[in-house]
């Protein structure tokens, strides 16, 4: 049980960097499509 514990844990990081890193991204595309309209 704590070994499943720890696995969602570090999955669960994993996706909060992953969100972190492309936010900036998707800001910069979803801006960008705003623009455009």
């Amino acid at each position: 049980e704590i070994q499943g514990s720890y696995q969602i844990k570090v999955t669960t990081s994993a996706l909060a960097l992953l969100l972190a890193s492309r936010h900036a991204e998707l800001e910069n595309i979803f801006v960008q499509g705003q623009l455009i309209k």
